[in-house]
């Protein structure tokens, strides 16, 4: 298995061109938000599971980077219970719209980078 800093050095080779690392800064957070909203739809147990999953791999790697995911994990989580009881929107859109949306930046930022996605 790679470890954190192997994970880095590759990430990085593919993410030099600074709009492409702005694009990213904005995007990913926006993808597992829209990946933690579409799986709140099912169910939040569903959700605390995958979190917890990603969270077991991510302190295999790092615990600082654990640490971190976990803090964002929870705010991501209160974000979107919010959501889910407060609007009259349709969640299965608003998530999918999100998320289409933020992949869609992420290609057009690796356009800018001028490599494919790693």
């Amino acid at each position: 298995m790679k470890n954190i800093n192997d994970w880095n050095k590759e990430y990085a080779s593919y993410h030099i061109n600074p709009v492409n690392k702005a694009i990213h800064w904005i995007c990913i957070p926006l993808i597992i938000f829209s990946l933690f909203g579409l799986l709140s739809i099912i169910s939040l147990k569903i959700l605390v599971i995958f979190i917890a999953l990603t969270l077991g791999y991510y302190l295999r790697l790092s615990r600082n980077l654990a640490i971190g995911m976990l803090a964002i994990s929870i705010l991501f989580t209160e974000i979107i219970n919010n959501i889910n009881l407060n609007t009259n929107l349709n969640l299965l859109y608003l998530y999918l719209g999100i998320f289409t949306i933020a992949w869609a930046g992420q290609f057009i930022g690796h356009k800018f980078e001028g490599k494919k996605p790693a």
